[in-house]
Formats: C-alpha cells, sequence, structure tokens
C-alpha cells in the first residue's frame, strides 16, 4: 500500500506509527463493519479507547485523499484487472 501511495504522490508515504494507526482503523473497520469509534473500543474490550482513536484518526496526518486511489490501484495491480467500471455502493448506509 505504502508503495503505491508514494508512486501516487511521493510525499504522501506513510511512517511506521501511521502503518499502525491505518491498520487499527482497517481491522475496526472490517470487525465492526461500521466507522464507530465506540464499537471499536467495545469490540477491542476497552484495549483501544475511543478518544485515542479519534485522536489518532485526525492526528495521523495520512494524505487521505491519495489513499483511496492508492488502495484501488494496489487491487487493480495485485490481480492484474485491465477494464471494468468502479462503483462505490453504500446502499447498506442506516438514513436518519
Amino acid at each position: 500500500m505504502n508503495d503505491s501511495l508514494k508512486s501516487i504522490n511521493s510525499s504522501a508515504q506513510l511512517s511506521r506509527s501511521q502503518k499502525v494507526a491505518l491498520g487499527v482503523f482497517i481491522m475496526g473497520i472490517v470487525v465492526t463493519k461500521t466507522i464507530n469509534w465506540a464499537a471499536f473500543e467495545r469490540r477491542s474490550l476497552g484495549r483501544f479507547k475511543a478518544t485515542r482513536l479519534c485522536w489518532m484518526f485526525y492526528q495521523a496526518e495520512i494524505a487521505w485523499q491519495s489513499l483511496l486511489q492508492a488502495s484501488v490501484r494496489n487491487i487493480l495491480l495485485r490481480y492484474g484487472i485491465q477494464s471494468g467500471t468502479l462503483a462505490i455502493d453504500d446502499t447498506g448506509k442506516k438514513a436518519h
């Protein structure tokens, strides 16, 4: 992922702490199926506090604008996908 990110924006590479923080965020999303700091805290049995996760997210200084592009690029290269249509599906999103 870091190599894909660097190829898009050379100044956007991830530091060690950013890699750890991003790993925690992705793990939390996969486990809880949501982006919810309180749910992350509950599922981690208190190991990751919601306030700390929120702070890490906002202070990580990750180039979020390049991260989605790098992620998609990484998947396309890894699986040898040459063409297709990319669509974002939020049908699982609860209406307010």
